[in-house]
């Protein structure tokens, strides 16, 4: 009897060796995943957070890129995209600036048809103050964007890269710049308009009009923002495409 009960309790030490092994394994796999599935929910949730005022950016740009004018192309304004960047925590950033005219009735006090530039203002912000990061400047035509009105759309952004759709290749190509090079070569300059002879005691004769300029535009335009504070701890992207009206 001594036996067979020395025999009974070896047997459930040893069970109780296994069920300890199988929960320490089953620990092992399932805590794990189980922390992995909170943090990637807590990045989720930090992405969440920061999309909002991303979005409401990226809808303020494609908006007055919709308001697009091509007339005052005609008179010497420019579609002008110019291709940057910059050195962030050793990783290079774009940085890229963007200036077009809209027809925007709402500013009155600048003018009717204005410039709109965007850019990032990567300088210093006073103390207590939040950095400007990506800014709005609106202007009129004729005067610096730097001397117009200013706007932070994006306090948290430090990279800005736009691309342009370039129809006049075959396929559509993306390019970095506007004007592409190509464009350059392709439009011919237009031909100085001539005045007519003064004839002998009229007055002065009617100053020609100015050469209308040709229209150079994309198709349309891809925007991409990086955001600081995402999920990761390089710059978080974002990006929407807009298309440029011709006319």
């Amino acid at each position: 009897m001594r036996l067979r009960k020395r025999n009974c309790s070896g047997m459930s030490v040893i069970e109780i060796l296994v069920v300890i092994a199988v929960l320490g394994i089953f620990m092992g796999i399932a805590v794990p995943s189980v922390m992995r599935s909170f943090h990637a929910m807590a990045q989720a949730k930090k992405l969440t957070n920061r999309y909002p005022d991303t979005r409401k950016a990226l809808g303020a740009m494609s908006d007055m890129i919709r308001r697009t004018y091509p007339t005052a192309m005609q008179s010497g304004a420019t579609f002008a995209g110019s291709n940057g960047s910059y050195d962030f925590e050793g990783v290079m950033i774009p940085a890229d600036v963007l200036s077009f005219p809209v027809l925007d009735t709402g500013y009155a006090h600048v003018r009717s048809v204005q410039r709109i530039s965007y850019k990032l203002d990567l300088s210093t912000p006073p103390l207590g103050s939040p950095p400007a990061g990506l800014v709005q400047m609106r202007s009129a035509l004729d005067a610096d964007p730097e001397a117009g009105t200013r706007e932070s759309l994006h306090h948290q952004a430090v990279g800005l890269d736009f691309s342009y759709l370039d129809n006049s290749k075959n396929p559509p190509e993306w390019v970095q710049e506007w004007p592409p090079a190509s464009a350059a070569s392709s439009v011919q300059p237009p031909t100085p308009a001539v005045a007519p002879p003064v004839a002998a005691g009229e007055g002065q004769a009617t100053p020609p009009e100015a050469a209308r300029q040709p229209v150079i535009l994309p198709g349309a335009v891809k925007i991409t923002v990086f955001v600081l504070g995402g999920v990761a701890p390089q710059p978080t992207s974002f990006f929407t495409i807009v298309n440029v009206p011709s006319r």
